[in-house]
């Protein structure tokens, strides 16, 4: 069955967003991470040597790169893992996917595969087609403009050398997190905000960019 994979426990994962969409959703053609386009969220373009780590019960939080109108990072989502797809092709021909996302999904993975090829990223071109994540319906919570502060919950919480990291500017510059530190951010995320309905989420229309938001990863 492969080699034993090490946990992650936690990552915060730095996207970039949508400042002109109410609920800060992903930038692009296909939303990476998408918590409203099917019944459960998912995440499988951007970051592939973090998802390559995952497995069953770790959690990604997701916060929106600082910009010219977004001066203050928040946490905008929590993804728990659930499950995994194992390739790119098995992802297009699974029957848990909703079509309409296949569809932008299939794209924006080629232009991004065309690019980790073109720049000679051969590792990368692998990676990036393995282990789609698939979100715990229940346990995962998108927050959107509503996300508690990075600042406030990371201080309080005492991980000042994990807020420091993120104001580095890259994600891999930020340390994974360890199962505590996981659950603390978790549970007082979770006890601080109420999450948006998905419902509502699906129900308004995101204008796309077409540019490809993460090719730099």
């Amino acid at each position: 069955m492969g080699v034993h994979k090490k946990s992650l426990k936690g990552i915060i994962w730095k996207y970039i967003a949508d400042f002109e969409d109410e609920f800060l959703r992903d930038k692009g053609n296909c939303s990476d991470p998408d918590f409203w386009s099917n019944k459960f969220p998912v995440w499988g373009i951007c970051a592939p040597y973090v998802r390559e780590r995952l497995v069953k019960g770790d959690t990604i939080f997701f916060v929106p790169q600082r910009g010219k109108w977004f001066s203050e990072y928040i946490f905008t989502g929590i993804l728990v893992m659930q499950d995994s797809i194992n390739s790119f092709k098995d992802v297009l021909r699974s029957s848990k996917l909703n079509g309409e996302y296949k569809t932008k999904f299939q794209k924006d993975m080629i232009q991004h595969l065309r690019h980790d090829k073109g720049k000679g990223k051969v590792k990368t071109y692998d990676v990036r087609q393995r282990n789609f994540i698939i979100g715990n319906p229940d346990s995962s919570h998108w927050y959107g403009k509503d996300g508690q502060p990075v600042d406030i919950t990371l201080r309080s919480l005492g991980l000042i050398h994990i807020l420091n990291a993120i104001g580095r500017g890259r994600n891999q510059s930020i340390p994974h997190l360890n199962e505590v530190e996981t659950e603390k951010i978790y549970r007082m995320i979770s006890s601080k905000t109420k999450p948006i309905s998905l419902m509502s989420m699906r129900n308004t229309k995101l204008v796309t960019n077409m540019h490809p938001k993460c090719l730099h990863l």
